[in-house]
């Protein structure tokens, strides 16, 4: 019997290598699912590597105002911080909320830098967020949701603390644009905090994706999930 099983899974395997190389020879485009499923699907490089050990946190600022509600920044900030943690990526993270609670004790007039901001709490290392754009629909007719937001990354114990991206002032964009359907757009008020929650939850993904390796077509399922 275990003669005839080797002899079995012997004769498979040669089927297999064997297709494989006819399809090779033939040209046919079927060889790139067969090399999909043996490697595994393409992985997208982090943009920026952290310190998994610093202290770091994470700062959703707001200040135009871009986002319809206030609390959207924290649901933002905590995406990121948690996935951050779940994926590894950092160890020691200062609670996004802490840093909030000094900002809002910042004068208006007068509002505190950013990288005495990050002291206050302790941190050497900040992920400073900021949205251009967060819509459900971009004429109100249409469902579209979309997000735009800059990262960058701030060294505070540096007398140069951007350290991320060095050269774009502006930071590192990150976007999440939805298909557009004539259809769904939310009409009652809690239809829209729903669907601003949800726009909020996979930005907040796709930023933390900045920092560490992920498959490529992720994005891809975040924009299909906003539909």
């Amino acid at each position: 019997m275990p003669s005839l099983i080797r002899s079995f899974v012997g004769c498979t395997l040669a089927l297999v290598l064997g297709t494989v190389c006819v399809l090779t020879l033939g040209g046919c485009n079927i060889v790139g699912p067969a090399t999909y499923l043996i490697a595994g699907p393409e992985k997208q490089d982090a943009a920026y590597v952290l310190d998994k050990e610093r202290p770091t946190v994470v700062f959703v600022d707001d200040r135009i105002p871009v986002l319809p509600r206030r609390n959207l920044r924290q649901t933002i900030a905590l995406g990121i911080q948690n996935q951050l943690l779940s994926e590894k990526v950092l160890v020691n993270v200062i609670d996004t909320r802490s840093i909030m609670a000094a900002a809002m004790r910042e004068q208006s007039t007068e509002p505190t830098d950013l990288i005495t901001l990050a002291k206050s709490v302790n941190a050497e290392v900040l992920i400073y967020v900021t949205p251009e754009a967060f819509t459900l629909s971009p004429d109100r007719a249409t469902y579209m949701p979309t997000s735009i937001f800059r990262v960058k990354v701030l060294d505070v114990t540096l007398d140069q603390p951007r350290v991320f991206p060095i050269d774009d002032r502006a930071g590192f964009p990150v976007g999440i644009q939805g298909s557009e359907r004539a259809t769904d757009l939310p009409k009652t008020t809690s239809e829209v905090v729903r669907g601003e929650e949800r726009l909020a939850t996979l930005s907040a993904e796709k930023i933390a994706m900045v920092f560490y390796k992920h498959e490529a077509r992720e994005g891809e399922k975040l924009n299909k999930d906003t539909k």
